[in-house]
């Protein structure tokens, strides 16, 4: 076991080079994907992380790299909102969405929104999250690279209809997110449209069977727990 150090509490062992290799950039999707759950699940790991970022944060705002700030401040709040700091997380979102656009960088800005928009749905938000999903649409297609994130919009359409209480318009935004994420071999994507179509269905919906099956297969192959949750009321 490794000894935990005065500047970061103990994470699980295994995790400490994919988190090293996660502030590098540097992690194959696969394993990206298993990090994100695992840390959603766990509190050590989430802790080391959000405090590796804010060192990386410091470090790159003493080197005046401003636009890699801004994509430290943008991993360190998804940590802040899946253990429930909403607003920290948002504040952060919202500065890195600032140095983005003054940097003119269109396309992290997309991300960015699609982080935030995240986030409200985690802290309830679904409204503020649905208004916000048609906007990153709307810009994504006329943005090079912006079609990319056409999953993550239906993902979060997704949620967010669910938190209006829509199960069955819901149901159809997770299935598109679900076609999506398969067509682009999106493992982590396809998982997290699959747990939502699960929480859309009816218990007594036959397609539970299925879809369960093969979410299942999935967290399985990815090696992970579970995946992000997010609160729906009912």
């Amino acid at each position: 076991m490794t000894e935990a150090t005065s500047a970061h509490p103990l994470a699980c062992e295994a995790w400490q080079p994919v988190l090293a290799g996660w502030l590098m950039a540097d992690l194959p999707p696969d394993s990206e994907a298993a990090l994100a759950a695992h840390l959603s699940e766990c509190a050590v790991c989430r802790a080391e992380a959000e405090s590796l970022l804010r060192d990386v944060v410091r470090s790159w705002r003493a080197a005046d790299a401003e636009t890699d700030v801004a994509e430290a401040r943008r991993e360190l709040a998804r940590a802040l909102a899946r253990q429930g700091d909403h607003g920290a997380a948002l504040d952060l979102l919202a500065e890195a969405r600032a140095t983005q656009l003054d940097h003119g960088q269109a396309v992290e800005v997309l991300i960015t929104d699609l982080r935030t928009a995240e986030a409200m749905l985690l802290a309830g938000r679904g409204e503020e999250a649905l208004a916000l999903a048609d906007d990153i649409e709307t810009r994504a297609a006329a943005t090079d690279g912006g079609p990319l994130l056409t999953t993550g919009v239906a993902r979060v359409r997704g949620w967010g209809l669910l938190q209006r209480g829509e199960r069955a318009a819901a149901a159809e935004q997770f299935r598109s997110a679900i076609q999506l994420a398969v067509e682009r071999g999106d493992d982590f994507q396809t998982t997290l449209a699959l747990d939502g179509l699960l929480t859309a269905l009816d218990d007594e919906d036959p397609e539970r069977t299925s879809v369960a099956a093969w979410r299942d297969a999935m967290v399985n192959r990815l090696g992970i727990g579970r995946t992000p949750p997010v609160p729906v009321e009912g």
